[in-house]
């Protein structure tokens, strides 16, 4: 079990790294790209296919939930809390990728707000609205998709940044088939799989306000810290 000193530590990391994030996802810079990414998807330009149905499809789900855990552990932690304007509780036994698994699935998948949201506008809309399903879903999706293409927006411009004293890589050193070393990787990964007629997301964003920079080279994975002098 984790120590008391620990947790605190961890708690305290915690606190200031996702204040550092919200400070620039909220800031000037993000403002006006956020005002015309939520117009696009309002307006249908960006959307999540209509036979890509993730909360639902177990497979679809499980692909999107390692697409996300590309990223490391600590900056996809620090995002998620940034751009969700909450904290992510730990797992008892301190495996993050358990903790952010779940956030990932009722957070950003299948959020209760957003369920509740179109509950009350369906209570409320004199029976104008024929398909309660999908409305729920395209509702979800929505919001899904604001959700993802912010975390990767912020995470590429703070990362560019070095706005953190602690600062690991990016993207996780082993992560599986995915093997996403670039925000622009996972951006092209992201819209292959799931949205509607994208034919270049890059440049998409680009016309919103945003470029993303971020390319994880293989030096910037090699660990230089000295383990053992009498070794190394």
């Amino acid at each position: 079990p984790r120590s008391r000193l620990s947790i605190h530590r961890a708690f305290r990391e915690d606190f200031a790294t996702r204040s550092k994030l919200r400070g620039v996802f909220e800031g000037s810079f993000f403002q006006p790209i956020l005002f015309n990414l939520d117009k696009e998807i309002k307006e249908g330009r960006l959307c999540i296919r209509t036979d890509r149905d993730i909360c639902n499809d177990v497979g679809l789900r499980d692909k999107f939930i390692a697409m996300l855990h590309s990223y490391h552990p600590f900056w996809l932690r620090a995002g998620l809390e940034a751009v969700l304007k909450e904290s992510i509780p730990r797992h008892v036994d301190g495996d993050d990728r358990i903790a952010l698994t779940r956030c990932i699935k009722t957070k950003v998948i299948n959020d209760p707000s957003v369920s509740a949201a179109v509950a009350y506008h369906l209570e409320h809309s004199d029976g104008k609205v024929l398909n309660a399903t999908v409305e729920l879903r395209k509702a979800q999706n929505q919001a899904m998709l604001k959700k993802v293409l912010c975390l990767i927006m912020l995470l590429d411009k703070c990362k560019s940044m070095r706005i953190l004293t602690r600062d690991p890589c990016l993207f996780s050193m082993g992560n599986g088939a995915n093997n996403v070393k670039s925000s622009k990787a996972l951006l092209i990964n992201f819209a292959k799989d799931y949205l509607s007629g994208e034919g270049d997301i890059e440049k998409h964003l680009r016309q919103l306000g945003f470029r993303v920079e971020h390319e994880q080279s293989i030096l910037s994975e090699v660990d230089f810290s000295v383990a053992n002098l009498a070794v190394d």
